[in-house]
């Protein structure tokens, strides 16, 4: 299982087009935008998180921490 890992702030902006979670998204996983994929906050909750949009610079990442993580 795959989970992309994130610092809080990092959600607050554009992840840049030539993030490694980035490529690792787009060309090994194949995501595409509005898809969906397991992701963290590093010291914080898990969840699900959707390639909202791609921009000139990097892609917008919408988090949905889960309610109950381990």
């Amino acid at each position: 299982m795959n989970i992309i890992l994130f610092e809080a702030s990092e959600l607050k902006e554009h992840i840049p087009l030539d993030d490694p979670r980035i490529a690792h998204m787009t060309k090994v996983l194949g995501l595409k935008e509005g898809d969906g994929f397991t992701a963290g906050i590093i010291g914080g909750k898990r969840g699900k998180a959707v390639l909202e949009t791609m921009y000139g610079d990097g892609w917008s990442i919408q988090f949905h921490p889960a309610e109950d993580t381990p």
